[in-house]
């Protein structure tokens, strides 16, 4: 009984609904409606058993109702596929899915949605069966097509592991073009979806990219020689090569050789076609460390405009502070170092730290020569900002430079008097003597 009237209210309920939507009902649209209603019930309370019938009647009078009875017989049968024992009825149910997803495109269109859903659920399904490896890679690649850099990071890794799989099992023998095709196209894919993700979303991503990188060596034996061998050579010849460019930054990331001089010629080529804020960071970082600051400029500037959040945005300022540094303007460069640590707290042990390293660095261009305690006074200055940076040991090494109680008591001064340091630095101190 109240299952009748349980059934009358949500016809009531969902008259309205119903008729303003997309739906087509069947000649006996009393019946159809009634067992909609049970249908979307048992699927709410998940009594899958129970929503075979009015589906199945649905299924048969009205294919064409709407796309809802299509999604909700998905997750039917994969309910029912996950619950059942026998691997018989289980892969009767797993084979209605894909029917499913088939007459949901033939009915209501939106293939290159529903082709990603159709891919995911065969890879769950099937991953196992060496059998239906083609056919979960045909369908990988139909979502790829669909949603190239968007594709699922599941279906991703999924790709190159149906390849890894395939010839496992079945000794299908690919040529390193056909593996590296389809593994530049992963990891062009990643890194777009790094840009935009969350901090949790991207460790995701890297561990899928861990994973394609592990795939990828059971299919070819990924070393620095190896690509210096396979690769280097093509792109030298033609260093506009963008494809070549892309394999060489995947390959040297994954196999460490990221100091090797063709990896920033290739990371360049590939930002200069897609440009990243991770790109134009690493290659302002590599040109830093290597001496030519004049030349990371351009990329620290692009990393500062492509940078989507106030963290990234303050590290990539922090190394516009390196090149202030090294062209010998301190104290703009601290001034940008402090705009950096502004922007992203995380900064602040490598910002002081630079800081410190200037000031220790300044001794002999900012001393008078005159007073030995005014002069040692920028010690106790960069003392106090390895202090903020918690570096302690550079702490110990200043507190070595401090003036002696006799060179205090010399002077005239006292611990605890205050110091102005002049030059660039521009900063008093209390004055403090050597332990």
């Amino acid at each position: 009984m109240l299952r009748i009237l349980s059934l009358m209210l949500a016809l009531i309920l969902t008259q309205g609904a119903m008729a303003q939507s997309k739906w087509k009902w069947p000649a006996d649209t009393a019946k159809a409606k009634e067992n909609w209603v049970l249908l979307t019930d048992d699927i709410k309370a998940k009594n899958y058993d129970d929503a075979l019938n009015p589906f199945g009647w649905l299924y048969e009078n009205a294919p064409n109702l709407n796309k809802s009875l299509y999604i909700n017989g998905v997750k039917m049968y994969k309910n029912l596929a996950k619950k059942v024992t026998d691997d018989v009825t289980k892969a009767k149910y797993q084979e209605q899915v894909m029917k499913l997803y088939d007459q949901r495109m033939e009915f209501f269109g939106e293939p290159n949605k529903v082709i990603g859903y159709k891919a995911l659920d065969a890879y769950s399904f099937y991953k196992g069966d060496p059998e239906k490896i083609d056919f979960i890679l045909g369908l990988i690649e139909e979502a790829y097509k669909s949603k190239k850099e968007k594709t699922s990071p599941t279906l991703l890794t999924g790709w190159i592991q149906m390849y890894y799989l395939n010839k496992r099992k079945n000794k299908v023998e690919y040529t390193e073009e056909q593996v590296f095709d389809v593994y530049g196209k992963i990891m062009a894919a990643f890194e777009t979806q790094k840009e935009s993700a969350s901090e949790r979303r991207a460790a995701a991503l890297a561990r899928a990219e861990m994973n394609v990188n592990k795939l990828l060596n059971g299919l070819v034996k990924i070393d620095c020689e190896f690509i210096q061998k396979s690769f280097v050579p093509k792109f030298e010849e033609n260093p506009e090569d963008l494809k070549t460019a892309e394999y060489i930054v995947s390959l040297s990331i994954q196999a460490g050789c990221t100091k090797e001089p063709y990896f920033l010629k290739a990371l360049q080529l590939r930002h200069k076609h897609a440009p990243t804020f991770g790109m134009a960071n690493t290659i302002a970082k590599q040109l830093l460390s290597a001496g030519r600051s004049q030349e990371a400029l351009p990329y620290i500037d692009e990393a500062i405009e492509l940078a989507t959040d106030d963290a990234k945005k303050g590290q990539a300022i922090l190394y516009k502070a390196e090149v202030y540094r090294e062209q010998g303007m301190k104290a703009k460069a601290r001034a940008t170092i402090y705009e950096a640590m502004k922007l992203n707290s995380e900064l602040k042990k490598n910002g002081f730290t630079l800081i410190g390293n200037m000031y220790l660095g300044s001794y002999k261009e900012c001393k008078g020569g005159r007073d030995i305690v005014q002069d040692r006074a920028i010690y106790i200055a960069a003392y106090y900002k390895f202090k903020k940076a918690g570096n302690t040991k550079m702490m110990a090494k200043c507190k070595e430079q401090f003036p002696s109680a006799v060179e205090i008591f010399e002077k005239n001064k006292k611990v605890g008097d205050p110091i102005h340091i002049g030059c660039w630095v521009n900063e008093t101190v209390k004055l403090e003597k050597r332990p």
